[in-house]
C-alpha cells in the first residue's frame, strides 16, 4: 500500500526536474539573454528561475568551499579538491559539472588584512601559501566537460 503512494509521488517530483533540465538545455541561448529575456520576466519563466538558482548554487560553492579557519595551515585555500568541491558544497546536479581549475589571487601591493585570509601567526610556518588566497574555480558542463578531460 505504501509503495502505491510513494511511487506516484516520486514520479511527480522527478519528472518535472528531468523535463526542466532538458528544456533548459534546449533553451540556453534564450535563457542567457539572446532575446533580451522578452516574455520571460513577468511572470518569471520557470526555466529561467531554475537556471538562476543553479548559477546561484554554483557561485555559493566558492564561499562554502573557502577555508576560513585561521588555526589551519590551509587557511585561505579551498577545503575540497576538484572532484568533490561541488558535491561537498551541495550544489544541485553537481554530477553534471566538472571543476577543472582553481583560481588564486595575490597582490604585490599591500592589501588590507580584510581582503586576504592567512593562517594565525603560530601556523604561518606550515602555511600552504603566504602570498595568495583561493578565489574560486573554473568548470564546465556537458560537451565542454568532456573536451576539458581530453586536454
Amino acid at each position: 500500500m505504501v509503495l502505491m503512494v510513494v511511487i506516484p509521488l516520486l514520479i511527480c517530483f522527478l519528472a518535472p526536474a528531468t523535463l526542466g533540465n532538458a528544456a533548459i538545455a534546449s533553451r540556453w541561448r534564450e535563457l542567457h539573454g539572446n532575446t533580451s529575456w522578452t516574455g520571460l520576466l513577468d511572470p518569471i519563466d520557470v526555466d529561467l528561475r531554475r537556471s538562476i538558482i543553479n548559477y546561484g548554487e554554483l557561485t555559493q560553492a566558492t564561499s562554502d568551499g573557502f577555508n576560513r579557519e585561521k588555526r589551519s595551515p590551509h587557511a585561505g585555500a579551498c577545503r575540497y579538491g576538484y572532484s568533490d568541491l561541488l558535491s561537498s558544497t551541495e550544489v544541485s546536479g553537481a554530477g553534471h559539472y566538472a571543476v577543472t581549475k582553481f583560481v588564486y589571487a595575490t597582490s604585490e601591493l599591500p592589501v588590507p588584512e580584510a581582503f586576504m585570509l592567512f593562517p594565525a601567526p603560530e601556523m604561518r610556518e606550515k602555511a600552504w601559501s603566504r602570498e595568495s588566497n583561493w578565489m574560486g574555480y573554473r568548470g564546465g558542463h556537458g560537451r565542454w566537460r568532456r573536451r576539458a578531460r581530453k586536454a
